[in-house]
């Protein structure tokens, strides 16, 4: 389709780009750092890279407004193989203290987690955080059957190994007494 204006013309063209890539669903979860003034309240953004050197668009993480939260959130984009690292970056005047962040891909049970970070990423700052295959562990408790023996209180655990610790983790269970004598 063309236009005359005057002595020349303009020729407009309509590029159709259609995506062949394939999506997969991931589900993300990372931990705002339990010390002082570790939220943000700036916009984080986010990629995960593959084995491939394949990149997911870049998405912004929501939560990160108080300190110790743990979010959650799930997003579809193209695949990216297995994910080897995670790009993070502080978009606004206001850093984040991150402490852990972890992915899976819809359809498998692997997670893949960073070490546990407690590291700042400054405000317009990025980061790219390795994310390694997690280990999984089963933890078994037994209270004592002697008097006096149960707890309310949160009980709260940390794995301590060669290659590192886990993050501090809470055993509670939803609607049940945990830690009652002889449990």
């Amino acid at each position: 389709m063309s236009y005359s204006y005057g002595t020349g013309s303009v020729i407009l063209v309509t590029l159709l780009l259609i995506s062949n890539v394939e999506g997969i669903g991931y589900e993300l979860f990372y931990v705002t750092s339990d010390e002082k003034h570790s939220e943000s309240f700036s916009g984080v953004a986010m990629q995960l890279i593959g084995d491939s050197n394949l990149r997911t668009e870049t998405v912004n993480l929501i939560g990160r407004g108080e300190v110790g939260q743990e979010d959650t959130m799930s997003m579809y984009e193209r695949d990216v193989g297995i994910p080897t690292s995670v790009w993070i970056q502080v978009r606004g005047d206001d850093g984040w203290r991150v402490s852990q962040f972890r992915v899976k891909k819809d359809g498998e049970d692997t997670w893949y987690t960073t070490k546990v970070l407690e590291d700042d990423i400054d405000d317009w700052g990025e980061r790219i955080y390795p994310l390694e295959p997690a280990t999984k562990y089963q933890l078994t408790t037994i209270t004592s059957r002697s008097d006096d023996a149960q707890t309310d209180d949160d009980m709260v655990f940390t794995l301590h190994g060669s290659k590192g610790n886990t993050r501090p983790r809470i055993l509670d269970a939803d609607n049940r007494d945990d830690f009652e004598t002889g449990a």
